[in-house]
């Protein structure tokens, strides 16, 4: 059967194991093939397939960067450091990269899958992977990892998750497919005609397909394994006083504009009012860190928690499960994300969470627009616990399609189409 290349992406499994039961086999841009393994899915590492291919693809390498740098890059306006790092580091760090590009290239080559599927394709690994695809022929299908808010993003083109390189994508809902068919709309036709552009085949139609993502066929499951009792027990939070969730972000700038400018400042005011709530009306608080952000990002939101003096069960971020996540929503009766979260769409599939968000989802009333100001939260946190949650069901409709766990079914019916 078919070899299919999987980009490393926890909520792959259940996709995987499918496609395996239909005689599939599966190399991996990473070490998600030793995951694969684990569970007795044939699986191999891409890199296996790069034996002998260092001398080609540095002598590639060294090509591609003495044709590009034939003329001397303008440094006007420029300081010392940057002056100096073109002159001096620029070069051997392009020559390194473009090795490891050309590397993947030619392992391409040699493995040859018959379809490759992403999480996203915007980072330099799976975009190089992508154009591959485009260029050999090959069905290059992105699942995307999240549903990207119109927050701080302004026009599209403006962010780097604006590129559209693969050639199918499976939607989580029609807002999701709306989103692309918008960003994917500049490369179809030249402006103002109907002919394909020169580069036809690195710029042909992106085919969408609304399926759901895989990521919340993996949250409804966990959602069934952790009830409301458990999660309060694991996190320490009384069951007879309110609860209220807070999704936190990191220093993530993959745009122009910078989405997450303000989330520190933001974080600190959310303390102020959380403080106050908690000695005029002993409401209880989790803080839920993005799963990107690092020891660091830790580090800091702990220590801005202890200065205030906040009584608060703090977890870190984690990839490969959605456990924490789940617990710390479960427990939860109030649910507030910075700037735009996924976590809100996650927190939908609870029945009776109140929603909050202090960016995004405009126009869904069933998510709150809380100020960032500390005065503001205090009102808006008081305020949403003392009234029952709205119905989601628009909500999740526009966001996730149908949330019935078989996405990854949808999807692997696709591939069987795909792959014939």
């Amino acid at each position: 059967m078919s070899l299919i290349l999987l980009g490393d992406h926890h909520p792959f499994l259940q996709l995987a194991k499918l496609l395996s039961s239909q005689g599939h086999r599966f190399a991996t841009l990473g070490g998600f093939a030793s995951i694969l393994t684990d569970i007795d899915i044939p699986a191999r590492p891409l890199a296996e397939a790069s034996a002998g291919l260092q001398d080609a693809a540095l002598a590639e390498a060294s090509r591609i960067l003495t044709t590009a740098m034939v003329s001397p890059i303008h440094q006007d306006g420029l300081g010392p450091g940057p002056s100096n790092f073109i002159s001096t580091s620029l070069p051997p760090f392009l020559y390194s990269r473009l090795a490891d590009l050309a590397m993947l290239v030619l392992s391409l080559d040699v493995a040859r899958p018959t379809l490759c599927i992403l999480q996203n394709d915007v980072v330099p690994i799976n975009r190089t992977v992508a154009l591959w695809c485009k260029v050999r022929g090959v069905p290059c299908l992105h699942i995307p990892h999240a549903i990207y808010q119109n927050v701080n993003r302004g026009p599209a083109g403006t962010d780097v998750h604006d590129l559209v390189t693969a050639s199918h994508l499976a939607a989580a809902g029609p807002y999701q497919r709306e989103w692309y068919e918008e960003r994917s709309e500049g490369w179809r036709v030249e402006s103002g005609g109907t002919e394909l552009s020169p580069l036809s085949t690195l710029h042909s139609p992106l085919l969408i397909r609304e399926t759901g993502l895989p990521q919340f066929d993996q949250l409804i499951k966990e959602l069934k394994r952790v009830s409301r009792e458990r999660a309060q027990r694991l996190l320490k939070v009384n069951p007879f006083h309110p609860v209220v969730g807070y999704f936190s972000t990191w220093p993530q700038h993959s745009n122009v504009s910078g989405i997450s400018d303000g989330w520190q400042i933001c974080y600190l005011e959310f303390l102020k009012a959380a403080k106050r709530l908690q000695k005029e009306h002993g409401v209880q608080f989790i803080i839920k860190l993005h799963p990107g952000g690092g020891e660091a990002n830790w580090t800091w939101h702990v220590q801005m928690a202890q200065q205030v003096g906040l009584r608060c069960a703090l977890t870190p971020g984690a990839y490969t499960s959605h456990t924490h996540l789940v617990a710390c929503m479960r427990a939860s009766d109030l649910w507030l994300a910075y700037g735009g979260s996924n976590s809100v769409i996650d927190a939908a599939h609870i029945e009776g969470l109140r929603l909050a968000s202090t960016h995004g989802y405009d126009g869904d009333e069933a998510v709150l627009r809380v100020p960032e100001t500390a005065e503001g939260m205090y009102q808006a946190i008081g305020d949403a616990l003392a009234r029952p949650a709205p119905p989601v069901t628009k909500l999740l409709a526009k966001y996730v399609g149908d949330p019935d766990g078989k996405a990854s079914e949808r999807i692997a019916q696709w591939i069987g189409e795909l792959v014939k």
